[in-house]
């Protein structure tokens, strides 16, 4: 082909070109300038969708004293993925918590699906395949059931180390945030379960007297535990010296610590008390707990509970503090954490008469057992302080319908007592373990591996 005939096609091409740009911007100027559905007074070359259209679905609210919401696949539409993994997430949450852990596991499999690059659903979703995996698995297990405890926790473990001496005693009874995350992993990779205290104790004949350990069914493979905390009243004595002030609910349904600082600062948290803690951790570890139980709580009512100021002589307004203390016990129950007694003045009980021991359990009806809903069945020794069967002043607590007590020792014990209750012993999870006690502890956690590097050695 010549030069000549080749610029000629060049040239057609050209013109052919700019007649086809022409059209088309054309076309898309009358487009733009026609009605929308809405369309900008400061851009005349956009269009937007209505807002109804454009805005992400929210949340449902939670209301304290209502069940948590359970969002599932059938309301997920209209969210934008943030709201969805959170929606999927919390939903899960709640789930496990009501013990329904295979529907956990099967609406996470669905977010999954929905959301395919989250890798926090992807990193959670085997454990809760696992968890309901083994749900199907349950065999009899009649050894010996293990129970640990502690105290409220050394939330800000720097405070309480510059008060030095003042501090002493929360550093010889409590452990740090630290310490219980690490003693949580432990017990998970030794196959830990937690259960329910309440579902240790069986009345075969129906009497209300004559209590058995009951023969518990459980995930194969697995030994049961019960976790329990003591006194949680976060006393004013204990104010600023290192642990929180008190339990509230967050927006979302979550329970979180509120503490008021030395400098006025005001923190609410969910990573320096037990209870968020433990939660978050059954959250991601399914299956380390049995149908969703958490803990007990081991509960006076000298100065209230819960950081609640509901004893007859508060100085505070008392029905205030019940009515915010309510709906803290009611969401506790239904994230599966459950309550026993620990006395109402936490004394030395053998020192008491029985005059005193009626005094105190008449205070513990009158002021704490109506906040908790329930007649409770678990008393707890103050101090491990134990008062035998036979003796006037236990028939006083079997009276008020006591019958599984617990005490403090090293190693996992349970006696059926000739009078028709029940006793066990609770391994301290406190000071004097983190330093001492490695060869009874090593079934649980490994001492030296668990302890706080902050923590001060008292023998010293």
């Amino acid at each position: 082909m010549s030069y000549f005939r080749r610029r000629v096609r060049r040239r057609r091409l050209t013109i052919f070109i700019l007649i086809v740009a022409l059209l088309l911007g054309t076309a898309i100027y009358f487009l733009v300038r026609s009605p929308g559905p809405q369309q900008t007074s400061g851009n005349p070359m956009m269009t937007l969708e209505p807002e109804a259209d454009r805005t992400p679905r929210p949340l449902p609210t939670f209301e304290p004293g209502q069940a948590a919401p359970i969002i599932d696949e059938s309301q997920w539409d209209g969210m934008d993925d943030a709201t969805l993994k959170t929606a999927a997430l919390s939903s899960a949450y709640n789930l496990v918590d009501q013990g329904k852990v295979s529907e956990a596991a099967a609406l996470l499999e669905k977010a999954a699906e929905r959301l395919p690059g989250d890798t926090d659903i992807a990193d959670i979703l085997p454990r809760y395949q696992k968890a309901a995996a083994q749900e199907q698995e349950l065999e009899p297990y009649n050894g010996l059931i293990h129970h640990l405890f502690t105290h409220c926790l050394i939330a800000y473990p720097d405070l309480s180390l510059e008060l030095g001496g003042a501090a002493k005693d929360l550093w010889i009874d409590c452990i740090t945030p630290l310490e219980f995350e690490r003693i949580l992993n432990s017990l998970y990779e030794k196959n830990y379960i937690l259960i329910d205290i309440h579902d240790i104790i069986s009345n075969p004949s129906g009497d209300g007297e004559n209590y058995e350990f009951a023969t518990l069914e459980l995930p194969k493979g697995k030994t049961p535990l019960i976790l329990s905390f003591d006194d949680v009243v976060y006393d004013s004595k204990k104010m600023g010296r290192g642990m929180v002030d008190k339990l509230v609910l967050t927006e979302d349904g979550k329970v979180a610590t509120y503490t008021k600082l030395a400098d006025g600062t005001e923190e609410t948290r969910l990573d320096n008390e037990f209870v968020p803690i433990l939660n978050q951790f059954v959250w991601d570890h399914p299956d380390f707990s049995f149908k969703g139980v958490k803990g007990t709580f081991c509960l006076t009512g000298f100065e209230g509970i819960l950081g609640y100021r509901t004893q007859s002589d508060t100085p505070l307004d008392r029905e205030a503090e019940k009515a915010e203390v309510l709906k803290i016990v009611a969401r506790l129950k239904e994230m599966n954490w459950n309550f026993a007694s620990h006395s109402y003045g936490h004394r030395w009980m053998n020192k008491r008469d029985i005059d005193l021991i009626r005094e105190d359990t008449q205070s513990w009806e009158d002021e704490v057992e109506p906040l908790l809903g329930e007649n409770e069945l678990v008393f707890v020794w103050p101090y491990g302080d134990r008062i035998k069967p036979g003796d006037p002043k236990y028939q006083v607590l079997k009276d008020a319908g006591f019958r599984l007590f617990c005490g403090v020792g090293g190693k996992a014990y349970n006696l059926p007592e000739s009078d028709g209750t029940l006793f066990m012993d609770r391994g301290a999870m406190d000071g004097t373990s983190l330093w001492h006690y490695q060869n009874i502890y090593s079934i649980y956690f490994d001492v030296d591996a668990v302890r706080d590097p902050k923590r001060p050695n008292l023998d010293n």
